[in-house]
């Protein structure tokens, strides 16, 4: 479960987060369930990176 909103709305499943054009070339942050706040990813379409 993710969060791209940054708190504005609940978790979802990764594969449900919408992309902009922007978002699809370079990537959005997220927040993932469970892990520290402080601790952001990097997800690009296709593969997840921890930042």
């Amino acid at each position: 479960m993710v969060d791209d909103s940054f708190c504005k709305e609940k978790y979802k499943n990764i594969e449900s987060l919408s992309w902009s054009e922007e978002e699809l070339e370079c990537g959005k942050i997220i927040k993932i369930k469970a892990f520290p706040a402080k601790e952001k990813s990097e997800a690009i379409p296709g593969c997840y990176l921890y930042r």
